[in-house]
C-alpha cells in the first residue's frame, strides 16, 4: 500500500514464553523493512508503533512532511512537553508562546528550578511554537535557540483527549517515580532523545511504561524524535489492574543505557589523555572500571545539582593515583555521603585531601 511518504510495511512478530506473545509493529520507511527490523519489543501488550526517518527541520520552521498527519490528523488535541533545560535561555523562550501551560512541576520547586523543569504547551499547525520547534538555520550554532529549536530537539509530542489540567497531573507522577526499592529517582524521560532511547531499548512491556502511556480519558500516543529519526508508540489498552508507575530494572537499564555508555566513553578518553599529559601511563581496564565506581557513586544527585563530566573526571584522577583497595574507603567515606554538600564541593574536598598528602609523601605532579 502505497503512502504520501513511502510504503507502509506492516510486520507481525510472535514471542513464546508462558504464553505467546505479540506485538504489532508498523514501519514507515523508504527502504525495505527488514534492513531496520531491530526494536527490541517482547510484550503483552499490543502497542502500535511507527518509525519515521530521514527527517530534517527548515529555515521557515514547516511540519516535516511525514510528520504533519501523525501530529495533527484525527479529534485528539496535540501537546509537546518542553525540556528547557537543554535549551539556551530556558523558560523565557516559552511561557510566553500561546497555549502554554506551564511547569509539570508544582510547589516551590517549579520556582526555584523553572529552567530545568519540563513544562507543557498545546500546539497547532502553523503556530509560532510550532514554526521554533521545527527550524533549522544551516550554518548557525545549534545552540542558538532565538534562532531555531530543532538542533537542540527540546520537543517531546503527545497526542491524547485529556484536557491540558488532567494531562499535566497523569504526567507529573513520572518526573520523580519510585524504583522498586521505594527510592525516588529524578528522570529525563521527558527528554525526546531519552524517550526515543527508551522506548527502542525497553525490552518487554513494563508496569512503568504501561502506565506512563495510559489516562483515564484513553491512551497517549508519544512521539520522540533523535537526530533524523523519530518514533510515535499509542497503547491500545489500559494497563493491567496491578500496574503501579514503579520503575523496575528494565526501565531503569533502558533509561540510561545509552546515555551511560557514552558518558562512560568519553569520561575514559578524557582521563587517559589527561594522565598522559602529565606523564602518567594509566592501565586502560583499571581507567575503565574507576570511571563506572564514579559514576555509580554519583548517579544520586538531584536537577539543581547534577555533576558534571569536570567533576567525574577530578575524582577518576585522584583515585587512578590512589592503591586500588582505597578506592571503595573514599566512594562510600563521610565526605562522599555528605548529602548537604554539593557534589561539585564534596569532590574539591576529597581531591584537596588525598592530591596534598600524595604530593607530600610521593612527590607526585598534580593531574
Amino acid at each position: 500500500m502505497e503512502f504520501a511518504n513511502g510504503r507502509i510495511h506492516v510486520l507481525w512478530l510472535k514471542y513464546r514464553s508462558s504464553v505467546t506473545l505479540r506485538n504489532r509493529i508498523w514501519w514507515l520507511a523508504d527502504a525495505p523493512v527488514r534492513d531496520r527490523c531491530n526494536l527490541k519489543r517482547k510484550s503483552q501488550d499490543f502497542l502500535e508503533v511507527l518509525r519515521f526517518e530521514g527527517l530534517e527541520g527548515t529555515p521557515d520552521g514547516n511540519v516535516p512532511r511525514k510528520l504533519q498527519s501523525p501530529l495533527f490528523d484525527g479529534s485528539e488535541a496535540t501537546y509537546v512537553i518542553l525540556d528547557t533545560a537543554v535549551v539556551n535561555g530556558g523558560l523565557v523562550l516559552f511561557e510566553d508562546v500561546e497555549g502554554f501551560h506551564g511547569s509539570l512541576a508544582i510547589g516551590e520547586i517549579s520556582g526555584a528550578l523553572a529552567d530545568v523543569m519540563p513544562c507543557l504547551a498545546s500546539l497547532v499547525p502553523d503556530s509560532d511554537l510550532s514554526r521554533k520547534l521545527f527550524r533549522h538555520v544551516p550554518g548557525q550554532p545549534p545552540e542558538l535557540a532565538s534562532l531555531h529549536l530543532w538542533p537542540s530537539n527540546a520537543a517531546l509530542f503527545l497526542r491524547s483527549h485529556a484536557e491540558p489540567a488532567a494531562l499535566k497531573f497523569h504526567l507529573r507522577r513520572f518526573i520523580k517515580p519510585a524504583d522498586v526499592s521505594g527510592r525516588r529517582r529524578y528522570l529525563r524521560l521527558f527528554n525526546p532523545a531519552v524517550a526515543f532511547d527508551y522506548f527502542s531499548d525497553l525490552e518487554r512491556s513494563t508496569q512503568f511504561m504501561r502506565c506512563f502511556m495510559s489516562m483515564p480519558e484513553g491512551p497517549l500516543t508519544v512521539i520522540a524524535r533523535k537526530g533524523g529519526d523519530a518514533v510515535s508508540l499509542r497503547a491500545l489498552h489500559q494497563p493491567l489492574p496491578a500496574d503501579r508507575p514503579v520503575l523496575e530494572d528494565l526501565d531503569l537499564q533502558a533509561l540510561t543505557l545509552r546515555w551511560r555508555e557514552a558518558f562512560h566513553s568519553r569520561l575514559c578518553e578524557r582521563l587517559v589523555r589527561r594522565g598522559a599529559s602529565r606523564g602518567y601511563d594509566f592501565d586502560r581496564d583499571m581507567v575503565t572500571d574507576v570511571a563506572r565506581k564514579v559514576m555509580k557513586a554519583m548517579e544520586d544527585h538531584t536537577p539543581d545539582d547534577v555533576p558534571n563530566l569536570d567533576d567525574h573526571m577530578k575524582l577518576a584522577l585522584v583515585l587512578l593515583l590512589l592503591h586500588p583497595d582505597a578506592i571503595e574507603p573514599v566512594l562510600t567515606g563521610p565526605v562522599m555521603r555528605n548529602a548537604h554538600l554539593g557534589w561539585a564541593q564534596r569532590v574539591d574536598i576529597v581531591a584537596k585531601s588525598y592530591l596534598t598528602g600524595l604530593r607530600r609523601m610521593n612527590g607526585m605532579k598534580v593531574v
